[in-house]
């Protein structure tokens, strides 16, 4: 794919590779260059940690889950630990299966 640089430093990415990468209107980008070599990227979303920790108030002693571990929590969500009776053969990797 090619693009043409105009008199103002502009150039008009092909549809094919705005499509490609999923770039609207207004999108911003990152500009690296390395060597002779211009890349775009687009960024992606970074995840806002102030406003997950302040949605994510934290355990107190009142909590029926206070002092477990995030696995135990998940195991107590799932009703038990799994084991790898609990599934099917074919969900099954062994390293014979490689």
């Amino acid at each position: 794919m090619k693009a043409t640089l105009t008199s103002k430093g502009q150039i008009t990415l092909p549809k094919k590779a705005r499509t490609q990468i999923g770039l609207q209107t207004g999108d911003k980008l990152e500009v690296h260059v390395e060597g002779n070599e211009i890349r775009l990227v687009k960024p992606t979303k970074k995840i806002n940690w102030e406003a997950f920790h302040d949605a994510c108030p934290p355990r107190t002693p009142d909590d029926a889950d206070y002092g477990k571990t995030a696995l135990e929590i998940i195991d107590d969500m799932r009703g038990g630990p799994v084991t790898p009776e609990d599934l099917a053969p074919a969900q099954l990797i062994t390293q014979s299966d490689e």
